[in-house]
């Protein structure tokens, strides 16, 4: 990778993940490190499925006279996926500062037969503390929100839409050496969309495209456009 002075040096990544047997726990651990040894990160995270109580259990009775089970009621069990929770925590040292973050998310899924049906969103709230050369400190929290949701016609049966809005703010800094509080009003706002086309049954083309703002005067915008396929085995 290039870096901001325009130097070229190279960087190896690890990852490591294990869920637990029923899928509803996952752990994962990532770094990586910079051949001047000078840089290096790692990040260790936990994944917890949480479940609805949607799920209709019926309680049957055996009828010792004619030998027939019937239903005498029911009761709520775990059904649906309510949310996908994710606590982080991570390191990162870059020359002679040292960046410490810890963060939390909730994903929703929508899986009901309703509106709300494949629809994926959720919230996540990160802290950040930057430990400068000099012994000053600086901290800060970001919170973001994203969703998006697939959308099929009748007449084109083989194309999917799934538009997608995001938007991320700071909204304090806080500088221990100056003991200043710096707030921020503004945030990051994402919009786009992915266009997939089914050719044949395995095989998609996906063309997708985003538009990247921000609320403060005069930040100019930028856009990004992919164009690629993906194969289903």
């Amino acid at each position: 990778m290039q870096m901001i002075d325009g130097v070229l040096t190279n960087a190896a990544s690890f990852g490591y993940s294990q869920s637990s047997l029923t899928g509803e726990t996952t752990y994962a651990a990532n770094a990586m490190v910079w051949s001047n040894l000078k840089q290096y990160s790692i990040n260790i995270s936990q994944s917890q499925v949480f479940f609805n109580w949607d799920k209709e259990v019926p309680i049957m009775i055996l009828n010792p006279d004619d030998g027939e089970y019937y239903k005498f009621g029911s009761y709520k069990d775990r059904g649906t996926i309510m949310m996908v929770q994710s606590v982080s925590a991570g390191y990162m040292r870059m020359f002679s500062t040292h960046i410490v973050t810890a963060g939390i998310s909730n994903v929703y899924l929508g899986q009901k037969d309703n509106f709300w049906k494949g629809f994926v969103g959720g919230v996540a709230a990160t802290g950040m503390g930057v430990f400068l050369e000099g012994g000053n400190v600086v901290t800060t929290a970001a919170f973001t929100a994203f969703g998006t949701k697939p959308f099929n016609f009748k007449k084109l049966n083989r194309l999917t839409v799934s538009p997608m809005l995001a938007y991320s703010m700071t909204p304090a800094t806080y500088d221990f050496e100056s003991n200043k509080v710096t707030w921020s009003e503004h945030g990051t706002w994402i919009v786009g969309s992915n266009f997939d086309f089914n050719l044949t049954q395995r095989f998609k083309a996906n063309i997708g495209g985003t538009l990247i703002g921000n609320t403060m005067p005069n930040m100019p915008l930028s856009w990004a456009l992919t164009i690629g396929s993906r194969f289903q085995f």
